[in-house]
């Protein structure tokens, strides 16, 4: 009798730890600090990025940030403060490459804020894989190349941000990402503001595309677009040119001072050499944009549209019914 008590016992003080040990290892778990560390101005983000734990943050303190780096893994680099000016991270060192790349195929996070990123030689992010990157209130200037280039599967979202005055492309994108630009800026950039390629999406809200060197968007093969409540203006060429088969979605934009078309598909009439792969076009729909032509206030110089179907862009918004 006294033996089978006393395994009893055991039994029970046995159940009792492995509970103790398992609700431990829950609280644990549910509260596990973020771990974050603090550079000054001299210290290598490089370094700390390669030591980093997933899902480290990584906070700069103002000043200037010598340097390139890789990432690989979840991690968020924010600067002190709201003036992304205060930080600024360059790297001098000739030679065509990124500021920044970030590639990995097993999903990570990765976020940049209150920074400005300059790269003279070369482009300023090249994001690949399946990457979700979050760029807010980013400052992107005097890159040598493209502001910021995009492949595989990566999801972008730039919010409250700038790419300016790079020497070619603002944002370029392959394969099938997907970008949106929501109250940011694209301007003054070598080339166009915006080249889609392949699969690539874009969604731009509350955004500017204005004062670039080429087209302000160029829009090829199958990728896809939606604008809206968004101003497309100033460029050297046309405001938007739409080629292959595409799919567009344009609502409640302007496209103004354009120094060609607003919007233009290079179709037979609307260009001296036609695309010869321009028989056939995807879809293009919308509905109240502004979009005006030679001679009207903040007219495209060279037309509003090519070809005249594209007016229907111009008719009023239909109101939503209950």
């Amino acid at each position: 009798m006294q033996r089978a008590c006393r395994g009893f016992l055991a039994a029970c003080w046995k159940t009792s730890l492995i509970l103790v040990l398992v609700t431990i290892g829950i609280f644990i778990g549910c509260c596990a600090p973020t771990y974050a560390r603090y550079l000054h101005p001299g210290d290598s983000i490089a370094e700390a990025i390669a030591t980093a734990i997933p899902g480290e943050v990584i906070t700069l303190f103002p000043g200037i940030y010598e340097g390139a780096m890789f990432i690989n893994k979840s991690v968020t680099l924010r600067g002190v403060g709201v003036d992304p000016g205060a930080v600024i991270i360059r790297d001098m060192n000739p030679g065509p490459y990124p500021l920044v790349q970030i590639e990995s195929y097993p999903e990570i996070d990765v976020e940049f804020a209150n920074l400005t990123l300059r790269q003279p030689h070369g482009p300023a992010i090249q994001v690949e894989g399946n990457t979700r990157l979050l760029l807010d209130h980013v400052v992107i200037s005097r890159c040598g190349g493209d502001g910021f280039m995009a492949r595989g599967q990566a999801q972008v979202t730039i919010i409250r941000s700038t790419i300016t005055g790079c020497g070619r492309v603002g944002i370029q994108a392959w394969d099938s990402p997907h970008i949106t630009l929501t109250d940011s800026t694209v301007s003054g950039n070598g080339g166009c503001g915006i080249h889609l390629w392949d699969n690539a999406q874009l969604t731009l809200e509350g955004a500017t595309v204005s004062g670039n060197g080429e087209h302000g968007l160029l829009v090829t093969c199958n990728a896809h677009v939606t604008i809206k409540d968004s101003v497309i203006a100033d460029n050297a060429l046309d405001g938007m040119r739409l080629n292959h088969q595409g799919k567009v979605e344009i609502l409640n934009s302007r496209f103004l001072r354009n120094k060609a078309f607003g919007i233009r598909i290079p179709q037979s009439g609307c260009v001296e050499e036609p695309d010869p792969y321009q028989s056939v076009i995807g879809e293009v729909i919308g509905s109240g944009n502004l979009i005006p032509g030679p001679g009207e206030p903040d007219g495209n110089l060279e037309g509003d549209v090519c070809p005249d179907w594209l007016k229907s862009l111009e008719e009023p918004a239909k109101e939503e019914t209950e």
